[in-house]
């Protein structure tokens, strides 16, 4: 059964059914009985490590729909630390299913998936299959859906690649593990991460100099805007969750409307070459963090690419956006 698309132009707006049970979705047989209650929605928890080996659950769920549509093929789970920015690929947590929006039967297909993916289940509860299986977000055909936003529904996606070809699904730690109630029946704990590693206390050897302490990087103040999480400014910006704990000596992830965040640039940004810019009308509610989202780039290039000095925008302001290679 293939959803219904409401069109704007050329881009089609992913219309979920009334309950999960009205669309056909993949099974598996490991799929295990829904619990009493729950996972909540995914936050969005950010690549902060270098661990590019498929994790299970990455790849039973690839396996379960190439099994079920039979159409598209396996794009892949990991991608080479050193190439491009901030990518749960990285660790070996993201798959893409590789399909064409414009061939009507891969269409189909993705629409189906997606929709089965975030309509609500039996009690009302949102994205309910998204939340079995620790989904945090994905991407297809200029549209991104994110568990943390996960009322808003599909919102425009203009990033530099599309996601024409194919549809990007980003897991959790516990989804990619295999650990959530989609394949163990017990609901996990989607926000979990690994333990950082802890530091080396060897000491320098006492003939030896210490090596000089690398400058700390620049910083941008952040107006955090209501409904912000630091998950979507890490994100907007290109930079770990981290990076801003310990650039505001934070210590606790709660953050209030208002509250004013020293953010790092990322290097990926300080190096970044001149790219095409266009224009964009801002819309009532719109901040920067969403607008950098929707588009594909940082926060601090749009500020940049105006000579803003604050975070503050107005409806109608016409901003100046810097598209990336």
């Amino acid at each position: 059964m293939a959803l219904p698309l409401a069109t704007a132009g050329a881009v089609g707006f992913l219309v979920a059914p009334a309950h999960a049970d009205d669309v056909p979705g993949p099974t598996a047989p490991a799929a295990a009985a829904a619990p009493p209650e729950l996972e909540p929605l995914a936050p969005y928890v950010g690549q902060t490590t270098c661990d590019p080996v498929a994790k299970p659950g990455v790849r039973a769920l690839a396996e379960t729909v190439l099994t079920h549509y039979g159409v598209g093929w396996n794009g892949g789970y990991v991608r080479d630390c050193a190439w491009g920015g901030t990518s749960e690929h990285k660790e070996g947590r993201a798959w893409d299913w590789m399909l064409k929006a414009e061939i009507p039967a891969e269409r189909v297909a993705a629409e189906e998936f997606l929709g089965w993916l975030v309509a609500p289940g039996p009690a009302g509860e949102d994205a309910y299959n998204a939340r079995r299986l620790g989904v945090m977000y994905v991407i297809w055909d200029h549209r991104i859906w994110s568990a943390e936003r996960a009322t808003e529904g599909w919102l425009p996606y203009q990033g530099a690649d599309a996601h024409t070809g194919h549809v990007h699904i980003s897991l959790s730690w516990s989804g990619a593990l295999r650990q959530t109630s989609w394949w163990t029946g017990v609901a996990a704990d989607v926000a979990w991460r690994p333990p950082a590693p802890a530091p080396a206390d060897e000491p320098a050897p006492p003939d030896e100099p210490a090596p000089p302490m690398e400058p700390a990087p620049p910083t941008r103040q952040y107006t955090v805007a209501p409904g912000d999480t630091l998950g979507h400014i890490a994100l907007a910006h290109g930079i770990p969750v981290e990076g801003i704990v310990a650039a505001n000596e934070l210590t606790s992830t709660v953050i209030r409307a208002g509250q004013v965040l020293a953010v790092p640039a990322s290097q990926e940004a300080a190096e970044a070459p001149a790219s095409p810019q266009s224009g964009y009308a801002v819309a009532v509610g719109d901040t920067l963090g969403h607008i950098a989202l929707a588009h594909g780039v940082r926060v601090d290039d749009i500020m940049s690419a105006n000579q803003l000095t604050t975070t503050v925008i107005r409806a109608g302001q016409v901003l100046v956006i810097p598209h990336e290679h």
